[in-house]
């Protein structure tokens, strides 16, 4: 991933993180899977469960690393989906279950995680902060649920033709 950042009159230039602090400070919103939530609390000695102490702890160190950036991180995993974030600088959290949508049919669950982001992020995009969020988890469960359905192209999986 390479970080760019802004000069004074607007022009581009190669910014990367020093540390993994300065890394994700970057961001606004981290999506991260059960193992990436895992590891990042281990590295920081938080803990991973439950959901809202490691969460809570990881948006605390980083907001005062990152001139208040994330304001929100979402762990996914098969069976839920859990949200931190903050709305009107108080700490909120939603865990949902995954099976609001029906799937006609498991094929192939590599890329869900990209499938739930983009609906996540489509609703962000229209609606930017918490109620955007919280809408966006709705789409994003519904369109992770619909790509179960969807085979990888052959070639790029490995499948049988």
């Amino acid at each position: 991933m390479l970080l760019y950042a802004m000069d004074a009159v607007g022009a581009r230039f190669l910014d990367p993180p020093h540390d993994w602090l300065d890394w994700l400070a970057t961001a606004d919103v981290l999506q991260l899977n059960a193992v990436e939530y895992g590891s990042l609390c281990s590295c920081a000695g938080f803990p991973t469960e439950p959901f809202e102490a490691g969460c809570s702890e990881l948006l605390s160190i980083l907001r005062g690393h990152g001139k208040g950036r994330p304001w929100a991180i979402i762990r996914t995993s098969r069976e839920r989906v859990a949200v931190g974030y903050r709305k009107d600088e108080q700490l909120r959290f939603e865990v949902r279950d995954i099976a609001p949508t029906p799937v006609r049919h498991c094929a192939y669950t590599i890329g869900c995680g990209d499938a739930f982001g983009a609906g996540v992020f489509s609703c962000l995009r229209r609606n930017w902060g918490p109620d955007g969020l919280v809408e966006g988890l709705a789409v994003g469960i519904r369109w992770a649920a619909e790509a179960t359905a969807v085979l990888g192209v052959p070639q790029a999986t490995g499948a049988a033709q």
